[in-house]
């Protein structure tokens, strides 16, 4: 990046040396240092949260951040249950895409990639609670990222998949981490309360 601020210079500097007298000279050109190198991200550690055995593992670290449950009932049953108890809850339902019926488009693009495990519906919600928005605008800004949150809803042969990031593992060491453990608890007891 350097040497390209020197060249372009020279090359104005020249250029400056040609011109009119009545031509304005213009500004030198001043080296801009190179970027930072980028931080090494790490993998964030878990916060413990008491699931029930509805809760099914993936990998072992997709399953500390994902929070995953697997109820034996078509979707639209599941999905319309689960609107009115986040609504009764106090979790706006914003949002309502049809993930699945977005990716139907792509179909004949994709050709044997799509869809290979053969989903049925895939349908999601961005939800956002303007009480924990709150607190983590107070606490720590950043966490304003949780807001909207999204539940995505998956279905395949009569079992709908129910799944969330978990707010807490996102929050690690952060000032709003409680708040954050306490939003995915209040998450899971919603969804664990929709029964089998």
């Amino acid at each position: 990046m350097l040497k390209r601020v020197v060249i372009i210079g020279l090359i104005v500097s020249s250029a400056n040396v040609f011109a009119a007298t009545d031509t304005p000279a213009l500004a030198p050109v001043v080296a801009v240092p190179a970027p930072t190198p980028p931080v090494a991200i790490t993998a964030p550690t878990t916060v413990p949260v008491t699931t029930t055995s509805a809760v099914t593992p993936v990998t072992e670290g997709v399953a500390q951040q994902i929070y995953e449950r697997r109820v034996k009932q078509e979707i639209e049953k599941v999905y319309k249950r689960l609107f009115t108890a986040l609504e009764n809850n106090g979790y706006f339902v914003l949002f309502e895409p049809n993930l699945g019926r977005n990716l139907a488009h792509f179909e004949q693009r994709w050709g044997s990639d799509y869809n290979k495990n053969k989903f049925e519906e895939i349908r999601s919600m961005v939800i956002c609670n303007a009480w924990y928005a709150n607190k983590f605008s107070n606490l720590d800004p950043r966490l304003l990222a949780l807001c909207p949150l999204h539940v995505t809803l998956t279905y395949k042969e009569g079992e709908t998949m129910i799944l969330f990031v978990r707010p807490g593992s996102v929050a690690v060491g952060s000032p709003a981490e409680r708040t954050a453990i306490e939003l995915e608890q209040d998450l899971i007891r919603i969804i664990e309360g929709l029964g089998e």
